[in-house]
C-alpha cells in the first residue's frame, strides 16, 4: 500500500487508526514533502522535504523506472503540480521541468495549459466566497517589528476552508493564520514577498503540539490540528513564533 503527499496518521481523518494497524502488519510506504515529525510508525518513509509538489516525485520516479504515463495520469500529475505549488508561486526548477514534460504530452491531445490550470484551479462556488467574506470580516491584524523591517501578521477565525481564508489575508499581510475552533484545525500560509521568513512547516509543528495534536507543512504554507479547546494556544504560538523570526515587538493594527 502506497500513501502520496501525506505520513502522518493524525492527517488522514477517520482512517489514521487503520493505517497504523495495517503498517503493523503488512508493508506501507509513504512518498511525502511536509516537513513534520509525527510520522506512521513501521512504514517505509520517503520523504522529500525540499521538493514544492509530490506529484513531481511521481513524474520522476515513473520516468526512473521507465514506466509509460497515460494522458490521464500526466492530466492529474500536470494538475498537481500547479495546485501543490500553489500556481507555481512556490515551484523549483523540477517543478517546472516535470510540468513542462507533462504539458508537451498534454499539447498532442490539444489540452493546453489554461486547461490544466483549470482543473488545478477551478472557480470558487458561492459557499467558498461566503467562507472567505465572513473570514475577512473577523480578521485581525498585527505590525510585527522595529524599523524598516516591519511586517504584518494576519488572523482570522472559518467555519470551513481554512486554507483558502488564510491565503485571502495575503493581500493585506505578510504571514497569515486562519483558525476552525469547532473543529480544532488551523492553517498558515506565508507571502511569496516574504520568500526569507519563517518556515510555516515549523511553526504548524509547533501549533500541533501546542493543542496536543499534530501540525506540518512546507515553507510557505502548511497546517495543524488538535483539542479545539487549546486551540487559542496553539494561534497564540503561531504568531509568537512568526514575531519572533523579525524581531519580537507586537502591536495591533
Amino acid at each position: 500500500c502506497v500513501l502520496v503527499d501525506v505520513s502522518s496518521a493524525e492527517l488522514l481523518a477517520g482512517f489514521g487508526k487503520a493505517f497504523r494497524n495495517f503498517a503493523k502488519r503488512k508493508k506501507l510506504v509513504c512518498i511525502d514533502h511536509h516537513l513534520h515529525s509525527k510520522k506512521i510508525a513501521g512504514a517505509v518513509h520517503h520523504s522529500f522535504p525540499h521538493r514544492a509538489s509530490c506529484s513531481e516525485i511521481i513524474y520522476e520516479l515513473l520516468c526512473l523506472a521507465r514506466k509509460k504515463i497515460s494522458d490521464k495520469t500526466a492530466l492529474a500529475l500536470a494538475a498537481g503540480i500547479a495546485a501543490d505549488t500553489a500556481l507555481f508561486s512556490s515551484a523549483s526548477s523540477h517543478s517546472f521541468t516535470a510540468f513542462a514534460s507533462l504539458l508537451k504530452q498534454l499539447e498532442q491531445k490539444k489540452i493546453d495549459y489554461y486547461q490544466v490550470l483549470a482543473f488545478a484551479n477551478p472557480a470558487p462556488d458561492l459557499s467558498y466566497k461566503i467562507a472567505v467574506a465572513k473570514a475577512m470580516q473577523r480578521a485581525k491584524f498585527y505590525e510585527v517589528g522595529r524599523g524598516n523591517e516591519k511586517i504584518v501578521i494576519g488572523v482570522t477565525q472559518a467555519h470551513s476552508l481554512e486554507l483558502y481564508c488564510a491565503l485571502a489575508l495575503l493581500q493585506a499581510a505578510d504571514y497569515a493564520f486562519a483558525f476552525n475552533d469547532r473543529e480544532g484545525r488551523l492553517s498558515g500560509v506565508r507571502s511569496r514577498h516574504n520568500a526569507s521568513g519563517a518556515s510555516i512547516g515549523k511553526i504548524m509543528e509547533a501549533a500541533g503540539k501546542a493543542m496536543k495534536g499534530n501540525g506540518g507543512g512546507h515553507e510557505a504554507v502548511g497546517g495543524a490540528s488538535g483539542k479545539p479547546e487549546l486551540l487559542q494556544n496553539a494561534v497564540a504560538e503561531c504568531v509568537r513564533l512568526a514575531a519572533d523570526f523579525h524581531g519580537g515587538f507586537i502591536k495591533p493594527v
